[in-house]
């Protein structure tokens, strides 16, 4: 944690989760728990896994099926 928020590193939070618990979490002095924060690239890993998830449980059938399959116009 210390790392993350030294001087120059321009961290805003850190969340750490373990066995889907929270096991630590920090805030920048000008954040809080319930401020919106821009993900950036770690939403295409989130989806990435998500879309995984989905994969293996039959919930998706292949990564070529239509976004319009789930999402409609």
């Amino acid at each position: 944690m210390d790392y993350a928020f030294r001087d120059g590193q321009d961290t805003g939070t850190v969340l750490i989760v373990r066995n889907g618990r929270i096991v630590a979490e920090r805030y920048a002095a000008d954040r809080h728990r319930e401020d919106l924060a821009t993900s950036w690239s770690a939403a295409k890993s989130f989806t990435s896994a998500l879309v995984g998830a989905a994969l293996d449980d039959g919930l998706i059938q292949s990564l070529d099926q239509p976004m319009a399959d789930f999402i409609p116009a």
